[in-house]
Parts: structure tokens; sequence; C-alpha cells
């Protein structure tokens, strides 16, 4: 192998060292404006999208425990990949919204906290809402049982009013 391709390697190695989650896309007839666009918005997410060689990606996580996605690793691919587990929920959203407009746009496995997922969980990913959106359904869930407890207690308070008032 040449340096250069070592030193692509061993960049690549370092890069995924303290990952918790990569995703490899199928970027096959996709357009190279289509993919800089999925990049900027990658990016606004400080989430790393490269394309590479096959070949590269399969020496750069042989003895590692990303070697399970190396058979996922066919025909035009591109990876995203950041040591932010949280940026996993941003990344499966941008990439399905980005495939609404790019049909040949797919992604095909990845690798979340440890395990291998496939294409169905990273869609499943894509729909859990954001942190915001998240604590308004909570706070709005909070507050409705409130309200329920609050008319208990008062539906309650006038019962004992009414029986009390009864008995004189």
């Amino acid at each position: 192998m040449k340096k250069s391709k070592i030193e692509m390697v061993e960049n690549l190695r370092n890069a995924f060292k303290d990952i918790k989650f990569l995703m490899i896309l199928n970027i096959n007839k996709v357009c190279v404006e289509n993919l800089r666009k999925l990049r900027v918005q990658l990016k606004k997410e400080q989430i790393h999208i490269k394309v590479f060689k096959n070949k590269i990606v399969r020496y750069a996580i042989e003895n590692t425990i990303l070697k399970v996605l190396s058979d996922a690793l066919v025909g035009q691919t591109a990876l995203l990949w950041d040591s932010n587990i949280n940026n996993s929920l941003a990344a499966a959203r941008i990439i399905y919204d980005a495939k609404e407009k790019i049909s040949t746009l797919e992604p095909v496995c990845g690798f979340l906290n440890g395990k291998k997922i496939d294409k169905d969980y990273i869609k499943y990913l894509s729909k859990i809402p954001n942190m915001g959106i998240l604590r308004s359904k909570i706070i709005f869930l909070l507050t409705d049982i409130l309200k329920k407890i609050i008319r208990s207690i008062q539906y309650q308070l006038l019962m004992i009013i009414n029986t009390l008032k009864h008995k004189k």
C-alpha cells in the first residue's frame, strides 16, 4: 500500500477511536450538488461526513469494534460519524429529511453505542423528536395530570362541604 494510503488509514483510525456513532450511506447516483447540501446541513450539527474508498475504510476498521460494518461497504458509500452520541438523532433526522428530496440516498447501516444497527433502526432514530419538543410534551402531560388532580380534589372538597351542609 502506498504511503499516502497508509497515512489515510491511520488518520481514519484516529478519527474513529472515541466514536459513539457511525452511519454508512449508499450515495450511488446522488449528484454532487445534493451531496454538498447534505454536507452543509451536517456540518451545522458538527457531524463528519466523508466519502472514502471502501478498501481504505476496511483497513481502518480492521481489528476494531467497527469491523462488523465491513460487509456493508459495497458500492458508492459515504460515512457519517461523531463522538457525541446525541448527534446520532440529528444525523438520522437530517438524512431522512434529505431522503425525501434525494430518493437515491439510502442509509445502509450504522454503529451506535457499541452495536451495529440496521437501516430500520436509523429510520426509528430519525423520528425521535429533539429535546425541546420532548420537554414541551412532558410539560403538557404534567400540566394535564395536575389539572385532573386539582379537579378531583375540588370535587372531593365539594362533596365534603355538601355532606356537612346536609347534616346540619
